[in-house]
């Protein structure tokens, strides 16, 4: 993460690098592991996957999921179906 992904959100960088990943790969499932930066500078992990997969970014039958850190010590699951 940059500085310009700290101040206009990280969106961009995470749908470059799924591009990547899945064009190499062609996986079944991509886990993807953040830090606390997203929640921090307010990213909504759960709206960059679903537009991911509204652009034809994450293919069908590919399934996306982020464990997303929380401060309260619990974590949730940002996904996108399947």
């Amino acid at each position: 993460m940059t500085e310009d992904g700290a101040v206009f959100g990280g969106q961009n960088n995470l749908h470059e690098g799924l591009e990547n990943c899945i064009a190499i790969y062609k996986p079944k499932m991509v886990s993807i592991f953040t830090s606390c930066m997203p929640e921090i500078i307010g990213d909504d992990l759960v709206a960059f996957l679903k537009n991911a997969r509204n652009k034809g970014i994450i293919p069908e039958g590919c399934r996306c999921r982020s464990p997303i850190p929380s401060f309260n010590g619990s974590i949730s699951m940002a996904t996108t179906p399947c």
